[in-house]
Order: C-alpha cells, then sequence, then structure tokens
C-alpha cells in the first residue's frame, strides 16, 4: 500500500496545481485550491462632451467589468456598459429675420403730393435663444412721396372788364363788355366756368341832332297879272 504521502500527491497531480513545490515522490507544500472569482463593474466614467453645443445631442458614460475581472469560470457582471443621455436640449440661437414689404400704404393726400409707408417685421424668423433682431438689416418702414399730380383746379371769371365805346353816336347803338375765365385758369381737370363771357347794352339812345332843311320848292302861284306886267 502506497504511503500517504504518495496518496497525497497523486491526487493534486490531476489538478496540476500552479503554487506547489514538489520534490521527487514528496509534497513538500499542498496549495489552497483557486477560487472563482466573478466580475464587477467599476464606477462610471464622467458623462462625455455632447455631440452638440445646442438644440439637444446626446452624451455617453461607460464603465468596464474590471472591478475585479472574472476568474476561474466567476461570473461575468450583468448589465450595461454604455449609457446615454441627451444634452445641450436648450434651442440653438435664431438670428431674426424680415418679412416681405407690405403694400404700399393710403396716401396721406389725393393729389397735389403727400406720403405713404410700408412696413415689415421681424418675424422671418422671429429672434429666439439670444438671437440677433433685425437691427443691423435696416429699417423697418419706408415713406415714399405719392400722388404728386397737381390738384384739379377749377376756373374762375376775371371782373368784367369797362364797357367799350359805344358804336354810335347817338340815335342807339350798343357796346359791351368781357370777362375771361383766367381767375384762376382751369388745371388738372378742373372745371370750366359756367356763364357767359360778353355782355351787350345799348348806348347813346338819345336822338341825334337834326338840321333844319328846305323842302323842295313849291309851283308857282298864280300870275298876278294877266299881261303887259313885269316882275320889276
Amino acid at each position: 500500500m502506497p504511503s500517504s504521502a504518495s496518496a497525497v500527491k497523486a491526487t493534486y497531480a490531476s489538478k496540476t496545481p500552479t503554487r506547489a513545490w514538489r520534490h521527487e515522490n514528496t509534497l513538500v507544500h499542498k496549495a489552497p485550491p483557486d477560487f472563482n472569482v466573478n466580475g464587477g463593474f467599476t464606477n462610471w466614467s464622467s458623462w462625455g462632451t455632447c455631440n452638440v453645443t445646442c438644440g439637444g445631442g446626446s452624451q455617453s458614460r461607460t464603465r468596464t467589468c474590471t472591478n475585479p475581472v472574472p476568474q476561474n469560470g466567476g461570473a461575468d457582471c450583468v448589465g450595461i456598459t454604455l449609457e446615454l443621455q441627451q444634452c445641450n436640449t436648450q434651442g440653438c440661437p435664431v438670428d431674426g429675420g424680415y418679412s416681405q414689404w407690405s403694400t404700399w400704404g393710403t396716401c396721406s393726400s389725393t393729389c397735389g403730393g403727400g406720403s405713404q409707408t410700408r412696413t415689415r417685421t421681424c418675424t422671418n424668423p422671429t429672434p429666439a435663444f439670444n438671437g440677433n433682431d433685425c437691427s443691423g438689416l435696416g429699417p423697418n418702414s419706408e415713406t415714399q412721396q405719392c400722388n404728386t399730380q397737381g390738384c384739379p383746379i377749377n376756373g374762375g371769371f376775371t371782373n368784367w372788364s369797362s364797357w367799350g365805346t359805344c358804336n354810335v353816336t347817338c340815335g342807339g347803338g350798343s357796346q359791351s363788355r368781357t370777362r375771361t375765365c383766367t381767375n384762376p385758369v382751369p388745371q388738372n381737370g378742373g372745371a370750366d366756368c359756367v356763364g357767359i363771357i360778353l355782355e351787350l347794352q345799348q348806348c347813346n339812345t338819345q336822338g341825334c341832332p337834326v338840321d333844319g332843311g328846305y323842302s323842295q320848292w313849291s309851283t308857282w302861284g298864280t300870275c298876278s297879272s294877266t299881261c303887259c306886267s313885269s316882275l320889276f
């Protein structure tokens, strides 16, 4: 029957121990058996840099199964090794932009020169999240002249002129006076004057002087003597 030392040596030989020292046919030190070591997670790393600066991105953090590493058939870690989260979810700065110009407003005057205005608003897009407003893009209103054509001017009569010279000195004649549509002259579609521009009146209606004049001689009267007489 083999010795007890040989029996122990035979028992551990099949396991090929790594921490046993031997001498031929003699076990000088018995190494303890290796134990299973289950894996363990490290702490999570710090969150990585966000992949965008605004508008919503993602960042990650990791951990590894090295605290401790699984050994001798120990179990691996159970759980995720990567986590993601949203980051920089605030809106990105949006600079304002102008809308199209509005149509021109109503002219302040229908003639003679007025003004009208058009506007635009800083809503295309509206500034957001500390974006620039539209102040550097020009004015938000414009003004221009309009209806510069002259206003209609209706014509007006001048005063009547003095009466002209009578066309006869006696016996009844006529004389005239006039006025013109020039006070003011009709302009820019204004109405003409309505009324007469010439007036006539009788003049020198008194009878003309009549100088006396002889009629025709009468026939000779009856002779005062029938014979032998002479006028002288």
